[in-house]
């Protein structure tokens, strides 16, 4: 398998640097070897309400779950993971000396303030009238003192936005950052940046091949999709666009949107991307429908007067899932060059409601943010679309040779040789070209993202009632849009497809990891070129402009060679590992998709990833990783595949997943694999694990 140079220094520096005797923060790697700046025993920040400090500690070894378990009852907790090898603790002096008596440790040190500050220095030149902040808590038991200090301070908006972990969402004055950081109650301080929106051939056999499957049954039915918008047509039920009346829509305004009381679509992004996912098509006889046409729909009013957002608050999304959502939907995002794709507190956010949640697929635009030709190592992500847990999505070109309009014909400034591509046809003659805003990973940790592309070109879906051009009076019912806002819902209807079949297949509560295998599994490679002068698209699989493909039903639910076998399983801890053994007697090739949902990861570590796991296929000979090589490479990514032609048919091949470096576990994980024909060690039965699996998550809450 090919690997591309920067893919392969990105993974070389990123395992290299994970030696035993470094512990790798975000602006920061600290030697245990060298002598620390801290004298024994001296600390900075004032001790919290319990008389705890927060403490960086490396021990010889990491802990197991057992002992982990152990030290929390000894009053040693564990508030952040520094991956591969270190932790950070809540204690007081006396059970942090207890601690060292127990455990070997190579490094302890007092949490420092500077490592908790994550507002970019420019802001302390350039508060204005303040900065909006998020602000990470240790503890639930510490949050009705913080609020109210944050009161005393003159903090404006002051709200608990999340309960575990507690996150505080605040507008101050930027001098009172260096307050907060000195406090043992407080974990990190970030600033909030303010989100925007992220502006019928699709599911065509070409294109997404949504068509055959629609056709084969699989159109969301039963299924209810979430959409955090702009608005909704004309925000009533009773007068909705015809492409909606038949979905019982529940339509709310976000607890935090102080600009509206009602959730019409003043914007009109919220409504054509609605339809994308869930329309019905039915004022142009289906034309025009969703991927998911048979999905109900719960739609979240996040828009305000202008292209901003108010992203929802965890209340917002468990309204949604109380009331039966499962897939939600955000072409939104915060982006600057100073988070993208960054690790912070709003990526944190949605990987915290997708662990808690397992049955619930979160799906965000990676953002329109490329403009350049050098695309390499040039992260333009939003830092939403940089969260482990959620499906992150590009945009890859439609086909509408009806409409031949280039980039440059479309969008001022545009650079050659952008400018003179069609935006909607094929760019060799058969294969689909990105779009040229469409957002490039990878992630600030290295991370490929985005996990998929879409259609997001000359996408034809439902218009506003009230956006700028009907005000009130419809002219028309369709619109044009182009976005990775727009490559989103027609994936999160794929998604909604997708649990549906799950459903089918047994899986009564189907897991978002899993309809994110499903699908990652199925994807298409896009091949490379588009370009004379230089190659967009990467010649390996995955890389960071699209991901791991193109998303295609047809092979994810009907893969071409051989049949598909699904499995949720659980890995306990580091060196646990779960075998599955299946005969192949069918030609082509062999596809193993590996997805969990991690445990959220720690703002302020370099490496986003805590637990890290393993697919490794054999043939009873020798034994590949997901790219193709003989030993662990990948300590980075929550996704793993492993594809390839080399396995003739009459083998048995095995399918190994493993825990490398589980530091909060159990781990719950799931696997897509198809190109076999049959499973010989099938363990556990699919039918019968699906019901135990979503038990043990639900007791991990």
């Amino acid at each position: 398998m090919k690997k591309s140079i920067l893919i392969t220094l990105l993974l070389g520096t990123l395992v290299s640097a994970a030696d035993p005797g470094l512990i790798r923060l975000r602006d920061v790697s600290l030697d245990p070897s060298a002598p620390s700046i801290m004298a024994k025993g001296e600390k900075l920040c004032s001790p919290d309400r319990n008389g705890c400090y927060q403490y960086l500690i490396q021990p010889e070894k990491n802990f197991t779950n057992k002992e982990r378990a152990a030290l929390e009852e000894a009053g040693v907790s564990f508030i952040g993971f520094v991956p591969p090898n270190a932790y950070i603790v809540l204690a007081t002096p006396e059970n942090l000396k207890r601690l060292e008596e127990k455990h070997t440790l190579l490094y302890v040190s007092e949490y420092l303030p500077e490592y908790k500050n994550g507002v970019p220095t420019g802001r302390f030149f350039n508060a204005g009238s303040g900065v909006k902040l998020n602000i990470i808590l240790t503890s639930p038991d510490c949050a009705a003192d913080f609020l109210a200090f944050l009161k005393e301070e003159g903090a404006k908006d002051v709200s608990l936005i999340c309960e575990r972990p507690p996150i505080v969402r605040t507008v101050c004055g930027v001098e009172l950052v260096d307050k907060l950081i000195l406090r043992s109650d407080v974990f990190s301080v970030e600033e909030e940046v303010e989100a925007k929106i992220m502006n019928n051939a699709a599911r065509s056999e070409a294109v997404m091949n949504v068509d055959a499957m629609n056709t084969l049954g699989y159109t969301g039915k039963g299924i209810m999709v979430c959409v955090a918008d702009t608005g909704l047509d004309s925000g009533d039920p009773s007068d909705i666009h015809p492409d909606f009346q038949d979905k019982n829509v529940i339509g709310v305004v976000a607890s935090k949107n102080t600009e509206r009381t009602d959730w019409r679509d003043l914007n009109g992004h919220g409504t054509h991307v609605s339809g994308s996912a869930v329309g019905t098509g039915a004022h142009e006889n289906g034309t025009y429908a969703g991927t998911a046409p048979e999905a109900s729909l719960y739609f979240i009013c996040i828009g305000g007067n202008s292209s901003s957002v108010y992203p929802p608050e965890m209340a917002d999304m468990g309204g949604a899932y109380d009331s039966g959502a499962r897939v939600m939907n955000n072409s939104w995002g915060a982006y600057s060059t100073d988070i993208a794709g960054k690790y912070t507190t709003s990526s944190l956010y949605y990987d915290v409601a997708t662990y808690n949640n397992p049955d619930f697929l979160i799906l965000f635009a990676a953002g329109n943010s490329n403009k350049k030709i050098d695309t390499e190592n040039n992260c333009t992500l939003s830092t939403q679309a940089a969260a482990k847990n959620v499906l992150t999505v590009g945009a890859a070109e439609s086909y509408r040779p009806d409409r031949p309009y280039t980039y440059g014909s479309l969008y001022s400034n545009v650079a050659a040789p952008f400018n003179t591509d069609l935006t909607a046809s094929p760019q060799n003659g058969t294969q689909q070209g990105m779009a040229y805003f469409s957002s490039r990973g990878p992630a600030r940790d290295g991370r490929f993202k985005p996990d998929i592309v879409a259609p997001g070109t000359q996408i034809i879906s439902t218009e506003s009632l009230w956006d700028s051009k009907n005000n009130g009076t419809r002219s028309s019912y369709y619109t044009v849009m182009e976005g990775t806002s727009m490559a989103t819902p027609l994936t999160t209807g794929a998604a909604a497809d997708a649990m549906q079949f799950l459903k089918e297949q047994g899986f009564t509560y189907p897991s978002s990891s899993l309809v994110k295998a499903l699908l990652i599994n199925g994807a298409r490679n896009m091949g490379t070129g588009q370009y004379d002068n230089y190659t967009e698209i990467p010649d390996e699989d995955p890389n960071c402009v699209n991901g791991f493909g193109h998303i295609d039903l047809a092979e994810s639910f009907r893969p071409e060679n051989g049949r598909l076998f699904l499995y949720d399983d659980v890995i306990d801890d580091t060196d646990c590992e779960k075998t599955y053994v299946f005969t192949k007697s069918v030609s082509g090739p062999v596809s193993a998709t590996l997805v969990w949902n991690d445990y959220p990861g720690t703002v302020g570590a370099e490496l986003a990833l805590i637990n890290d796991l393993d697919i490794i296929v054999s043939d009873g000979e020798d034994e590949y990783y997901c790219d193709g090589s003989s030993e662990h490479c990948d300590s980075i990514n929550n996704v793993e595949r492993f594809r390839s032609n080399a396995f003739p048919a009459g083998n048995n091949i095995e399918i190994t997943v493993r825990g490398y470096n589980v530091m909060q576990g159990p781990q719950t994980f799931s696997l897509a694999v198809s190109g076999m024909d049959s499973s010989v060690v099938p363990e556990p039965s699919l039918f019968l694990f699906a019901f135990a699996f979503l038990a043990l998550l639900k007791t991990k809450k």
